[in-house]
């Protein structure tokens, strides 16, 4: 299947592109804006959208207008004026050593080729490199524009989000997903493994998507025969694929096909829908289904898994 789309950047977000618009149009682009999403690709895409509205004068001109020399140089991002800041420890996160030598020394500087300049910082900042933007912040020359992006808006500190507009970028809607990837095959299993987001659909090869489907499969049959020993090995041997995320993504939409909220999944999995309906009441699957999206709630979702899901295993059959 052909997965190699360019990620979109505002899928799902018409909303918040046609804002930018606008505040392009009268120049009311916040001099700190906080992008949030849980994966890096679709930060990535935004932000240099973001960019090139802030740097290509004819952006603000045609909303339609697609290239040109300035935009090009931003998608390949070696536009002078735009300064991209990863993270260069095993950490991956942003230090102050970094912000100091790429940030701060070069605030200054004033644009080479457009009007204001762009720093895109890519990677989380732990509180002593935020304190240290902090000061970059509270007075931005007026030429300077900052995106940070994050997974979450709370990973700043309240005196950066007090200073900052915060744009979270919303996964694809199943139409949207459809559309992009029409030649995927098990398009209801992408969709639901990847979140709606592209980027994480492009890495679901054939083989992850078998897999995933299996242990759903074994994970859901022991629950609906009430063997436990069987759904702790099968999540055992989740943890240790690092497949859980995908598995617990999967379940959220095989249990909310169960209620009518999404499209009925295919091949083994449908007859496991089709049991859980029968086999459980609404009360039942609701719950299950409240319990795997807490599992991937970003708060937890740091923690060490396996003692997630042994909990988790353990509520289900109490």
């Amino acid at each position: 299947m052909n997965r190699q789309k360019k990620i979109p950047p505002f899928g799902g977000n018409k909303e918040l592109k046609q804002w930018l618009e606008e505040a392009a149009k009268e120049r009311r682009i916040s001099h700190t804006l906080i992008l949030s999403a849980p994966t890096g690709a679709e930060r990535d895409a935004a932000a240099l959208e973001i960019a090139k509205y802030i740097l290509c004068p004819e952006m603000t001109a045609d909303p339609n207008h697609l290239d040109c020399a300035c935009c090009r140089k931003v998608d390949q991002m070696i536009h002078p004026d735009l300064i991209v800041l990863r993270a260069d420890n095993k950490s991956g996160t942003l230090s102050v050593q970094k912000l100091r030598e790429e940030l701060v020394a070069t605030l200054p500087v004033f644009p080479h080729e457009a009007e204001k300049k762009v720093y895109y910082l890519a990677d989380r900042m732990l509180p002593a490199a935020q304190n240290l933007l902090l000061k970059s912040l509270e007075e931005p020359p007026l030429h300077t524009h900052f995106i940070l992006g994050c997974e979450m808006e709370s990973e700043f500190l309240t005196t950066v989000r007090s200073r900052s507009v915060h744009l979270h970028l919303s996964p694809l809607t199943w139409e949207e997903m459809k559309e992009i990837l029409p030649e995927a095959s098990k398009q209801e299993l992408l969709f639901a493994l990847s979140g709606g987001y592209l980027s994480r659909a492009a890495e679901l090869g054939e083989e992850k998507i078998q897999k995933t489907e299996r242990l759903i499969e074994t994970m859901l049959s022991a629950l609906l025969s009430r063997k436990e020993y069987d759904f702790l090995a099968a999540l055992e041997q989740a943890e240790k694929q690092k497949y859980t995320e995908f598995v617990l993504r999967g379940m959220v939409w095989l249990l909310r096909g169960t209620l009518g909220l999404t499209p009925p999944l295919e091949g083994a999995l449908s007859s496991l829908q089709s049991r859980c309906r029968q086999d459980w009441s609404v009360s039942k699957r609701t719950n299950l289904l409240a319990l795997c999206n807490r599992m991937l709630a970003p708060q937890i979702a740091g923690r060490n898994q396996m003692l997630k899901m042994t909990s988790f295993a353990a509520s289900l059959f109490s």
